[in-house]
């Protein structure tokens, strides 16, 4: 991984260390730490693996026309990872439908990748080990709770989580809303 990967990812783990410690600030340094890591793999993935400065990755815009269709599956995959996996850290709904989504991308990015032989050698390793990477990460996500995370944060508001569970089962119904609001209000004012 090169080091600004490895910057945005020690980022996210401040963020998320922060966020359990129930450290206010530390959702926007996570959401700070995935958006840098995202935009990365979204716009300089083939340069990430070609070892190509973004300098000259910028000033080549005509790079992009040459490549194929299914090099951009690899890159666009791993943000609908990131963005699934941020989902469901947030207990946010739609977390698990995106992380299946990017996975079955990689997956054809994968058999793609794998069945053209032109490609470099060096740019598939880098490619493969990057999918391998966010494919195992997006697995564990998936399987994990949707509350897990949740519960890990708002730990000491029992009512809360409770109060979001029901809502987000029954979007609906406003009772759900107004309770899960005014326990969220509760929290918030140390009640």
């Amino acid at each position: 991984m090169k080091k600004n990967e490895k910057a945005f990812i020690f980022i996210i783990i401040i963020g998320l260390i922060l966020k359990i410690s129930l450290v206010s600030i530390g959702q926007w340094i996570l959401l700070i730490g995935v958006g840098l890591l995202a935009n990365t793999y979204f716009f300089g993935f083939s340069s990430l693996i070609n070892d190509e400065s973004y300098q000259s990755f910028s000033q080549n815009r005509n790079f992009l026309k040459s490549k194929s269709p299914y090099q951009f599956l690899p890159p666009y995959a791993i943000v609908i990872i990131l963005i699934g996996m941020l989902f469901k850290f947030n207990a946010w709904p739609g977390g698990n439908m995106l992380i299946a989504t990017g996975f079955s991308m990689l997956i054809f990015g994968f058999f793609f990748i794998y069945r053209t032989p032109d490609e470099k050698k060096f740019w598939k390793i880098g490619a493969y080990k990057r999918m391998a990477i966010f494919g195992i990460l997006g697995v564990l996500f998936y399987f994990l709770p949707n509350f897990y995370f949740f519960e890990i944060i708002n730990r000491n508001h029992p009512e809360y989580i409770e109060a979001t569970k029901n809502f987000y089962e029954d979007p609906q119904n406003e009772s759900y809303k107004l309770k899960m609001d005014e326990e969220r209000e509760k929290m918030e004012n140390g009640i």
